[in-house]
């Protein structure tokens, strides 16, 4: 039997012999898959059912992490702590993962053997501990910081696992810190029984809000554009009115997700040119049949010039990747037709005049490509630019209403449709958004309207959006005076001495000072309401340009209210609510790409509690670590890159 110490003279032999004779290797082995490293920022990685067990169930408390007792360690001791010791161990350990060596088992599979003496095994039990541990350390820290804010915004989606055949519903909370931080959090991941009404579905919001104690902080709504979801929102404003006022009594509470419209719009138009579109997908679809004609196919693009690694197989149901596939095959338009005379079974190759309306359709789509990239964001305000999207957007559609190709024609008229439905009416989240934003103001709203609406229709609409922004100001400003009057009302008199701003008392007896007169000659002189309101000064002044070398689309404008929070005390507060809404449900879509991974075909058996633990407590931990993965909405279907052989 091996001696655990690692200083014992004979651990050498011991390696030499073991490089002569596999059979000779004593190591302790953990079986589980290469990628799957175990560490407290990526737990959700770890696959609690394929951990080896200890059939004995004892834990090596002896084992030491290094030669010396750590202070973390000498802490424990002192505090009798083993458990948190444990935990800190196991954490240490695995952060020694790139001293383990993989080895092949008989059988094929993949495991590490272990070069550390410190190494300890994990049971399935003992990794289930640590992950709920954590998630309940996270949760509290989570429901301290929710205490502290005034408004939250929150984003739903429903989602069905593959492997499970269960539908999840994700809540996610957008919210700006103390530090004018905007923040995203997933609040619940929670299991949602079918037939998902909107009563299923307002019903698993409600209970997410009252566990975590913010079913009167709720402002927004976020969701796509689901018919069972207007009947969500619709019970939603009903009950949320109940326990506390919505502003602006709930005009601004529903948030139609802007990233789906700017899809259905989309969709509307290309299904004009679908013919021209199929062809370029078959194109794709029938290159990437068979390894001679991608082979073939590769030559030519080498040969002339043509700087593209790859073609794109686009899903159908995702329009963003069909301009993708279309962007990349007119890059490789003069390779189809030598293709053509090289390969006799190609029959699909587009002509000259199909690529001209491609074109055509790609210089038109570039602007919702960008709008579509630019509201998806998650780690920055999107309401304050949500305004300049849609400008954008009915600028192109506009210009290309009366375009020389009937086809683009017809197309820009089925889009304007479909827009003139959701963005038709005045919008008033995009416009106080924009208001907001120093860099804009009532500028922008006036810019834009012009071109959105008729000169009548933009006139009423610009009034529309002044009145609501005054009146959600002095919304806040009433709340901000019932807290100055409950704080004042709270003050208590210590005995039968007080202190006056007339001067000092002793023993109830007023000593009146000499600048008494002073402040009734500032009661003579000074209004007690200034003429000028916080939003009258905000909007008076200039808009906010940026300096030489500043790129506008890197404008931070929660650092502009941060500097700007003593100045506007209480419209800053105003700005730190709005900004904080979410334009889109890209923030809970992205989760489910996660719930891919942590519900593969080997974890299919995961409790949902389990899987609420995984997900929540993943997602939690990130952020602790200021980790930021990359945004991956999920999808049943993706594109495929069909990759140039060089």
């Amino acid at each position: 039997m091996k001696s655990s110490n690692p200083n014992e003279p004979s651990q050498g032999n011991e390696q030499t012999q073991a490089q002569g004779n596999e059979q000779t290797q004593v190591h302790e082995v953990r079986e589980y898959e290469v990628d799957e490293e175990i560490n407290y920022v990526d737990f959700n990685e770890v696959n609690v059912h394929d951990l080896e067990v200890n059939d004995d169930g004892v834990q090596n408390e002896n084992i030491d992490v290094g030669d010396e007792k750590g202070d973390d360690e000498k802490e424990c001791e002192n505090n009798d702590d083993q458990d948190q010791f444990q935990r800190k161990k196991r954490k240490r350990v695995s952060k020694a993962y790139v001293d383990f060596t993989e080895v092949t088992a008989k059988d094929g599979s993949i495991k590490l053997q272990s070069n550390l003496p410190q190494f300890e095994k994990l049971s399935r039990a003992m990794a289930r501990n640590d992950v709920i541990t954590v998630y309940e350390i996270e949760k509290k820290k989570l429901q301290s910081m929710l205490r502290t804010i005034n408004k939250i915004s929150l984003t739903t989606d429903i989602w069905k696992s593959k492997v499970q055949k269960i539908s999840y519903m994700c809540v996610t909370g957008h919210f700006v810190d103390s530090n004018w931080q905007l923040q995203k959090r997933v609040l619940s991941f929670m299991p949602l029984p079918p037939p998902h009404t909107g009563v299923d579905i307002i019903n698993g919001v409600m209970k997410s809000t009252k566990d975590w104690g913010i079913e009167h902080k709720i402002f927004t709504i976020s969701v796509d554009n689901a018919s069972n979801n207007d009947v969500a929102i619709r019970i939603a404003k009903q009950t949320f009115s109940r326990s506390h006022k919505l502003p602006l009594g709930g005009k601004l509470f529903h948030v139609r997700c802007t990233a789906h419209i700017l899809n259905l719009v989309v969709q509307d138009g290309i299904s004009t040119i679908k013919t021209i579109v199929e062809d370029v997908r078959n194109n794709v679809r029938f290159i990437n049949q068979s390894e001679s004609r991608l082979l073939k196919f590769s030559e030519i693009v080498h040969h002339l010039g043509i700087s593209v690694k790859k073609l794109i197989l686009d899903c159908v149901t995702r329009w963003n990747s069909t301009y993708e596939m279309l962007v990349v095959a007119i890059k490789l338009k003069d390779a189809f037709p030598i293709f053509a005379q090289r390969e006799p079974s190609y029959k699909c190759c587009p002509s000259l005049e199909d690529w001209t309306r491609i074109q055509d359709v790609l210089s038109m789509l570039e602007a919702f490509y960008g709008a579509t990239h630019v509201i998806s964001g998650t780690n920055y305000p999107t309401s304050n630019v949500f305004l300049g999207v849609v400008w954008r957007v009915k600028h192109v559609l506009n210009e290309n209403e009366f375009h020389h190709e009937e086809l683009i024609r017809n197309m820009i008229e089925k889009m304007k449709t479909k827009f003139d439905k959701y963005w038709g009416d005045c919008n008033l989240l995009m416009s106080i958004g924009a208001i907001l934003d120093p860099r804009y103001k009532m500028r922008l709203v006036n810019f834009a309207f012009n071109q959105i609406y008729n000169a009548n229709d933009a006139r009423i609409n610009v009034t529309k959006v002044k009145d609501a922004l005054y009146d959600l100001f002095y919304e806040y400003v009433q709340i901000d005076n019932m807290k100055i009057r409950k704080g004042s009302s709270s003050v208590t008199h210590m005995g039968s001495s007080f202190v006056t701003s007339t001067g000092s008392t002793s023993k109830g007896k007023v000593v009146l000072s000499g600048l008494h007169l002073y402040d009734k000659y500032l009661d003579s002189v000074e209004d007690e309401t200034p003429n000028k309101s916080e939003l009258d000064i905000y909007l008076e002044e200039g808009v906010y340009k940026c300096q030489d070398g500043e790129v506008t689309s890197e404008f931070d404008a929660l650092s502009w209210w941060k500097s700007h929070e003593l100045k506007f005390s209480i419209l800053s507060k105003l700005a730190r609510d709005v900004l904080a809404i979410p334009v889109s449900t890209v923030a809970s879509e992205a989760t489910f790409s996660a719930g891919t991974r942590v519900l593969d075909p080997y974890r299919a058996k995961l409790s949902s509690d389990m899987v609420q633990v995984l997900i929540c407590g993943a997602d939690w931990v990130r952020q602790l670590h200021g980790i930021d993965k990359p945004i991956m909405t999920y999808e049943e279907e993706e594109p495929i890159d069909v990759i140039l052989q060089a």
